[in-house]
C-alpha cells in the first residue's frame, strides 16, 4: 500500500489523479482514483549535520512526526518548541531522519489549464524527464491525457476513506484522525465545511487503518439526446459503488438546464461540470436531488452519478433544457453615413442583459468592416442580414473586429451585448467599401393621361438609386 498523506498535505487544488503501484515485496497493492490532485511532498533538506523540513498547509506536528518515524516530543525538543503549534513556512529540524523512501510511478490525468511545465513544477521534476518517460515529441498535452510521473513516497502507510455518519462534522472527523480541517478540505476538493451522511472523505495523514476498495476505471459515457420537438429526456440505470455513471448533454450558452435525479437510495448524488471549461456547476457534495442553472458557455456538460459506499441502486435521471428566450433588445438605430463618406462611428452604453441594435443598409458584393471598442473589452457584437437571416458574425466569436463580403442588398443588423452582470460604454465603427453594387434600375412609368410621376426610395453614399425613363428626342424633361 502507498501513503498519499505527504502529497495531500500540500494540496490546495483539486482535480483527478489515478495512481497505480507495484511494490517488489510479498503481495501487491493498488490505489483508488482519488478526488484531488496530489502534490509531491517538498523534499526535506538534508546536510551532513541535520535534515530540515518546511511546514506546509495542513501539517500538524504529529503528522510530521509520523512521516519521519519520529515523535512529537523529539520534534519539540530538537526545535525548542514549548507547544505543538506550528505555522506554514516554519523550518523544523528533523532528528534521526530515516533515508528517503523509494521512487514510485503515478499516473496523472491532465486537467484544464495544465501545461507540461506546470505539472513538472508541481511534482518537482523537469519537462525533459516527463517527455522522456511518456515518449512525448513535443510539450503539447490535452485534457484527459494520462502521464506517468515518478515520485518518492513511503509504501508503509495506508490511505483511507471515511463514510460520514449522522452527527459528524468536518472538525470532529479531523480530531478523530488527528488531521486539520483544512487538510481534509484540500484532499477532497471541498470549498466549505458542509458534508452529508454517506459522503466518502479521503483522510490525509491516515495511519493504521484498512485500505479502501480500489475504484475501477471510469466506465463508458452515454450521450443524452432529445427526441425531435422535445426539450427533455429521461434515462434509467443502476449505479453500484465504487463505479460512477456518466452522461453527456450538449447545450448552448445562456440556456437553462434542469437536472433531476430520483433513486431508491437517498444518498445517491450527482454532479454537473462543463467539459471544455472544467467548471463545476454542481458538486457531488452539494446535496439535493435536483439542480437548475443558466449555462455559461456552449459545450458538452458532464453529469456524473454516484451512490453510497458498498451499495447499489436504480435511478431515473431527467434532463430538461427549455427553449432559450430571445434576449431583451433596445429599438434599432439606423447608422447613416455623412455625404461623401463611407464610414461612421456611434457611441453608446450597453446594460446587461439588454442588447443594443443598429441597422446599416448595404449592397451585395460590397465589403463591410465593423470594429467595437469597449471598457475593458467586455462587450461583443454580432452581424446578421435582416432579409435573409444569415449570420455573418456570431456573439460567440469574441473578435472585436470583423470584415466580410456582403451576400445581398439588404439591411444588416448589428447587435451589441456585454458580459453577464456587467455594463459598459462602447464605440462602434462601421465602414462599407464603395462598389458597383447589384442594384437593378427601376423603370418610371406614367399613368394613362398623365405627364408626370413621383417615386420614393432609399439611397446613400454607397448605394445610389437608379431609375430608367423612356422619352422622345425634342421633348422637355423636368426632374
Amino acid at each position: 500500500m502507498m501513503n498519499l498523506r505527504r502529497f495531500y498535505q500540500q494540496s490546495g487544488r483539486t482535480a483527478a489523479v489515478v495512481l497505480a503501484l507495484s511494490v517488489g515485496v510479498a503481495g501487491s497493492s493498488s490505489l483508488a482514483v482519488l478526488p484531488a490532485v496530489v502534490h509531491a511532498a517538498p523534499a526535506a533538506v538534508q546536510s551532513a549535520q541535520q535534515t530540515t523540513y518546511t511546514v506546509q498547509r495542513g501539517d500538524t506536528l504529529s503528522a510530521i512526526a509520523r512521516r519521519y518515524d519520529s515523535s512529537v516530543q523529539a520534534l519539540m525538543s530538537a526545535n525548542g518548541l514549548t507547544s505543538t503549534n506550528i505555522y506554514v513556512g516554519q523550518t523544523l529540524v528533523i532528528p534521526g531522519t530515516n533515508q528517503p523512501g523509494p521512487i514510485y510511478p503515478i499516473t496523472y490525468v491532465v486537467q484544464p489549464g495544465d501545461t507540461l511545465s506546470s505539472i513538472a513544477r508541481r511534482y518537482d521534476t523537469t519537462v525533459q524527464a516527463l517527455m522522456q518517460v511518456n515518449n512525448l515529441r513535443s510539450t503539447n498535452i490535452y485534457v484527459g491525457q494520462r502521464l506517468t510521473i515518478s515520485v518518492a513516497s513511503d509504501p508503509n502507510q495506508p490511505v483511507i476513506y471515511y463514510t460520514v455518519q449522522r452527527g459528524d462534522t468536518l472538525s470532529s472527523i479531523a480530531r478523530r484522525y488527528d488531521v486539520s480541517v483544512e487538510a481534509i478540505r484540500a484532499a477532497n476538493g471541498l470549498r466549505g465545511n458542509t458534508i452529508y451522511i454517506g459522503q466518502r472523505l479521503l483522510i490525509p495523514n491516515s495511519l493504521g487503518y484498512p485500505m479502501p476498495t480500489p475504484e475501477p476505471e471510469p466506465g463508458a459515457t452515454e450521450r443524452i439526446t432529445f427526441a425531435p420537438n422535445t426539450t427533455s429526456a429521461t434515462v434509467n440505470g443502476t449505479v453500484t459503488d465504487p463505479a460512477h455513471r456518466r452522461y453527456l448533454v450538449r447545450a448552448q450558452a445562456g440556456q437553462t438546464m434542469q437536472v433531476t435525479l430520483n433513486s431508491a437510495q437517498p444518498t445517491t448524488s450527482f454532479s454537473v461540470m462543463g467539459v471544455s471549461s472544467g467548471q463545476t456547476l454542481k458538486g457531488l457534495g452539494d446535496g439535493g436531488n435536483s439542480w437548475a442553472g443558466v449555462l455559461p458557455q456552449t459545450q458538452d456538460y458532464l453529469i456524473e452519478i454516484v451512490t453510497l459506499e458498498f451499495s447499489s441502486t436504480s435511478y431515473s435521471l431527467t434532463v430538461e433544457i427549455p427553449p432559450q428566450s430571445p434576449p431583451a433588445t433596445n429599438p434599432a438605430q439606423r447608422i447613416q453615413f455623412a455625404p461623401g463618406t463611407t464610414s461612421a462611428m456611434v457611441e453608446g452604453r450597453v446594460i446587461y442583459p439588454t442588447r443594443n441594435q443598429y441597422l446599416l443598409r448595404a449592397q451585395g458584393g460590397q465589403t463591410m468592416r465593423v470594429e467595437l471598442v469597449s471598457d475593458y473589452g467586455i462587450a461583443n457584437f454580432s452581424v446578421q442580414g435582416v432579409s435573409d437571416g444569415q449570420p455573418l458574425k456570431r456573439l460567440e466569436n469574441s473578435d472585436t473586429v470583423w470584415s466580410g463580403t456582403l451576400p445581398g442588398t439588404q439591411d444588416y443588423l448589428i447587435q451589441i451585448a456585454t458580459l453577464e452582470g456587467s455594463n459598459t460604454n462602447y464605440s462602434l465603427y462601421a465602414e462599407i467599401t464603395p462598389g458597383t453594387g447589384t442594384v437593378t434600375p427601376q423603370r418610371i412609368q406614367f399613368a394613362p393621361g398623365t405627364t408626370a410621376a413621383t417615386v420614393t426610395g432609399y439611397t446613400s453614399a454607397i448605394e445610389p438609386a437608379r431609375y430608367v425613363l423612356r422619352a422622345h428626342g425634342g421633348q422637355q424633361m423636368n426632374v
